[in-house]
Formats: structure tokens, sequence, C-alpha cells
């Protein structure tokens, strides 16, 4: 039994490097992809140390991975969901998410490498216990984040999202049914059979997702052959966003990561300030932040840019600076003066110089 689990441990690695070198090696490769490779290089790791496992309990040395891998795997898998369903990227906050393996992956290679100093069999049921609740917690995360976003039928790496989406959570269950038999019989080595047969299939399922979509993607456009051009028309305002619209929970944190960033950085100030620039700057697609820009605030980006620039040109036209109208004109954000005077008479209905002259007369009647 020990020789099929182990051929089977190795299948299943072998098709999961496999795909973490596909994902590795594309041209243009998203932040998502890469964490996708994190989390299948986790369980190929696992697989591996699991086959030499099982192949050295013949009589060799006993090599394992100690500790518990479900606390990598499941954090990676739900910022791999996060990233691929909001586009909101890995920073370095987020490494609290990797605290408990840290921990408790320590306790376990000094319990691995000293066993007479940690009382072992006292400490490892409520190690287990422990890591059993945090894999589910994350299990419960990642599919709140799945069921928040809507999955294409078909992405660029997998013929199926939704087979990929399954086989990624048969993955995080086998990391459950594996802290559940560790919890379960805690004098035992092995994490169980079962759960690295499980583990397999899911990455074998996987990987043949992902050649299945290679062999069966459309050929490229030939030379001659004429493309219609897309219909021009806008699409209605309810339907412009279609499934495709944030949760709740991710649109409050970009509009507060948005505001913050407009106060500390102050991008306005650049005169020839984009979109993408702009979602570049808070790690957001530029996508999700327009329609951010056009849901919670009611404007387009290019108005939502120039009140901050309108504002801080009423700042210093209020004061007695001295400046000229087109170095605030300039300094606002705008790229000339004619511009400047336009947005600005739009949004305060005054042009510049009549702003300036009503504050200079407030502050003389003060004086």
């Amino acid at each position: 039994m020990n020789a099929v689990v182990s051929l089977v441990c190795i299948a299943g690695c072998a098709l999961g490097m496999l795909l973490v070198a596909t994902l590795l090696m594309q041209e243009h490769r998203s932040h998502a992809n890469v964490l996708l490779a994190c989390v299948i290089g986790v369980a190929c790791l696992d697989e591996l140390f699991s086959a030499v496992e099982h192949l050295s309990q013949g009589g060799g040395a006993m090599l394992r991975l100690p500790g518990f891998p479900g606390l990598l795997f499941a954090p990676l898998l739900f910022l791999y969901f996060r990233a691929r369903s909001f586009t909101l990227r890995v920073r370095g906050a987020d490494a609290w998410h990797f605290a408990c393996f840290v921990a408790l992956q320590s306790i376990a290679l000094f319990d691995f490498l000293e066993p007479e100093v940690l009382p072992g069999l006292i400490l490892r049921p409520y190690l287990n216990l422990a890591c059993l609740l945090i894999i589910g917690t994350y299990a419960l995360a990642s599919l709140r984040v799945v069921y928040a976003s809507a999955l294409p039928r078909r992405c660029s790496v997998f013929h199926s999202c939704v087979l990929a989406v399954l086989a990624l959570m048969t993955a995080l269950a086998s990391y459950l049914l594996g802290a559940g038999i560790d919890m379960l019989m805690p004098a035992s080595d092995a994490r169980g059979d079962l759960a690295d047969a499980v583990l397999s299939c899911a990455l074998a399922a996987l990987a043949c997702s992902a050649i299945y979509r290679a062999l069966s993607r459309e050929p490229e456009t030939r030379p001659n052959q004429v493309i219609p051009f897309p219909d021009a028309r806008p699409e209605p305002e309810k339907t412009k966003y279609g499934n495709n619209r944030l949760p709740d929970f991710a649109r409050e944190s970009i509009v507060a990561e948005l505001k913050r960033y407009m106060q500390s950085a102050q991008p306005w100030l650049k005169i020839d300030l984009t979109l993408g620039q702009l979602a570049a700057g808070i790690n957001v697609s530029p996508h999700h932040l327009s329609q951010i820009i056009n849901s919670d605030f009611g404007k387009s980006f290019a108005c939502y840019i120039n009140e901050y620039r309108v504002d801080a040109a009423c700042r210093w036209l209020s004061g007695d600076n001295g400046r000229s109208v087109l170095d605030i004109a300039l300094d606002s954000g705008f790229a000339s003066k004619s511009s400047f005077n336009a947005l600005f008479k739009k949004h305060t209905g005054m042009t510049p110089s009549e702003y300036r002259r009503k504050f200079q007369s407030k502050n003389c009647l003060v004086a």
C-alpha cells in the first residue's frame, strides 16, 4: 500500500511542478498567477516529502516535512482568490496571514529535532486542533471570496475556471482531512494516505485542465482575416459592470485606501495623471477603480481629479501669496491656463481672478 501511495504522490507532484513551470514561464504572467504557482508549489513539496516518507518506511532514514504545511497552503490560496477576484495585490501588511504557520511550524520543527524536550504526545493534539481551526477559517474565507465574485467559464490558464476552483478547494479539503486525522490519531507519524491521495488527484485535475486549455487554444488571427469592430455604443449604467461588480467589503477597503492615498501622496498634482497610474498607486485594477469612482463618488475620473485640483487652487488663491494665476494653475496640476479657467468657473461659478478679488476684499474688511 505504501508503494501505491508513493506512486500517486510522485505523479501528483510531477504534474503540479509542470503546472508551476508553465505559470512562471508565461510571458505576461499576472500577480495572481504567481500566487497560484506558489500555492501549487507548496502542495508539490508536501507531496514530495510524503512520497519519500512512504518509501522510507521500509527501513531507510525517515525524511518528512515536519509541522503543518496546510497553514501555508490555506493563506496562499485565500490571497490567490482575493487577487484573482478583486485584483488586490499582496502587500507587506499581509504577512500576518503566515504568523500561525511560522509559530506552529517552529514548535513542530523543534519537537521533531528534539522530541525529548517537548512533551510531543501531549502538546501535539492541541497544535493539530489549532491547525484544523485555522485552515477551516481560511477555507470559509476563500469560499466567501469565490461566492462574492463571478468567475468566468474560461480563463487564460485553465479550460474551466469552475473546475480549477473546485480542484483548489479539494486540495484545501485534503489539508482539513489531514489535520482531522492528525487530531484523532496524534501518535501516528503519517498524515493519512487518503489525504495524500486527494491532494494528488487535485493537482492532477489542475494540470490536466491547464494542458487541455493549451491544446484547445484558438489559433491566432490570420493577417488577411477581417475583424469586425465592436459596437461603440455605450452600455447602460445598470449593466456596465455586469457580474464583475465588487462586493461591499472590497469596495469599502478600496474607497478608504483611495482617500488616504489622495491625501498623502497628492497624485492629482501630476499634470498627466492617468487612471492606470492612480490604480497602480493603490494596487487595484483600473477597471475596478473606475467602477468605484463612478458608483461611489458619482463622477468620472477626470471630474474626480479636477475637484482636488480646483480645491487646491482655491486655497492658494484665497491666501496672500503674490503668485500669478498661471503659476497656481500649473502647481495645481492643470496643463494650461485656459483649461484651468474653464474648470475653475465650472466648479466655483467664478473665474480665478474674481475668486481672488473676493477673498482679498474680505481680508481688507477684516483688517
